[in-house]
């Protein structure tokens, strides 16, 4: 399991990026593949869910539910698609981004079998912030 679009202003978790460190100087995300990247987001599996929301970090305004998602391989929170779509510049994590591209931007939801362990292991580091 890895994670991928941790902040962590929002998430105090080893591999969590501080906001401003998630963003590009002057540079902005391709659209074709930011769309396809945030199409891809949108049909992860719900892995871990609490009760609670995101804030935006800029004006405090609420942005998402308290949510984890999964393709089976990686994990990322409800807010990464928010913070990609309204912030053009956002990271796009280069590894994330081969492993999307060499499945044609598609989940395939057989190989979300392990939901169950993912969601134990994303509750300790949660947890833990390990």
């Amino acid at each position: 399991m890895k994670l991928v679009g941790f902040i962590r202003e929002h998430n105090d978790v080893k591999g969590g990026i501080p906001y401003a460190e998630n963003t590009h100087d002057n540079t902005v995300n391709n659209s074709e593949i930011l769309e396809k990247v945030v199409n891809y987001l949108k049909t992860g599996k719900l892995v871990l869910a609490w009760m609670g929301y995101f804030y935006n970090l800029k004006d405090n305004s609420l942005i998402a539910p308290d949510s984890y998602y999964s393709d089976g391989t990686y994990v990322w929170p409800s807010y990464y698609s928010y913070y990609l779509i309204t912030d053009k510049g956002f990271k796009i994590d280069s590894g994330f981004l081969e492993h999307m591209k060499s499945k044609n931007f598609t989940i395939n939801h057989l190989e979300v079998s392990n939901l169950s362990s993912i969601e134990k292991e994303l509750s300790r580091i949660m947890e833990t912030g390990e």
